[in-house]
C-alpha cells in the first residue's frame, strides 16, 4: 500500500514540476527582471529568432550564452568562453563601430552595426575567424519576451532558427 501511495504521490508531484521551458512575456515578472537587471546599458545579450519571433533566452548551460560588455577601454565577450580585451582605438564609420581590440594573445576588431532600434549586429574579427552575434542591449531587452531554460541537470538547448547573420550584416533583415 506504501508503494503505491509513493508512486501515485511522486507522480503528483511530476505533473506539478516546472516545465522544462518557461516562455515570459511580462517585464515586470521578478524572473525576467532578475535576467534583465544583471547587467548594465552598455551590456549587450544574444537574441534568438523561433518561428520568426525574436526572444531573449537564458540557456540552461550558460556557455550558450551570450554577452557583450563595452566599457571605456574595454570590451568583454562572453560566448563559451569569456575574453577581455583592451580598447585600442575607436572608429565611427557611416553603418557601424569598429572597436580595435587587443589582449595578451591577440589583435582583432569588434564591429558593431544597429540593425534598427533594438538589434544590434557584432562581428568579431580576430587572425584566426570572423563570428557574428545578434544582440540587443540590457536597456532595450524588455522589447522581448524571455525564454528560460530550467533544468538540474544538461539537457539539450532549445532549437532555434537558422539565421545567416554574415548575410544580415551586408543586406540587413530583407
Amino acid at each position: 500500500m506504501k508503494v503505491i501511495f509513493l508512486s501515485v504521490f511522486s507522480l503528483i508531484l511530476g505533473c506539478n514540476s516546472i516545465k522544462e521551458f518557461e516562455y515570459i512575456s511580462n517585464s515586470n515578472d521578478r524572473k525576467y527582471k532578475d535576467f534583465v537587471s544583471q547587467h548594465d546599458a552598455n551590456s549587450y545579450t544574444n537574441i534568438v529568432s523561433k518561428k520568426g519571433t525574436f526572444y531573449l533566452y537564458k540557456p540552461c548551460d550558460l556557455g550558450f550564452q551570450q554577452l557583450i560588455e563595452i566599457n571605456d577601454n574595454k570590451i568583454v565577450i562572453e560566448a563559451g568562453e569569456t575574453f577581455e580585451y583592451q580598447i585600442k582605438s575607436v572608429i565611427h564609420n557611416n553603418d557601424f563601430i569598429d572597436y580595435e581590440i587587443y589582449n595578451d594573445y591577440e589583435m582583432g576588431n569588434l564591429l558593431m552595426k544597429t540593425l534598427d532600434d533594438n538589434k544590434v549586429l557584432f562581428k568579431l574579427k580576430d587572425k584566426d575567424a570572423i563570428s557574428y552575434f545578434l544582440m540587443t542591449s540590457f536597456s532595450s531587452a524588455t522589447n522581448y519576451p524571455l525564454i528560460i531554460h530550467h533544468c538540474n541537470e544538461k539537457r539539450a538547448e532549445m532549437d532555434f532558427d537558422s539565421l545567416d547573420l554574415e548575410r544580415i550584416w551586408h543586406h540587413g533583415f530583407e
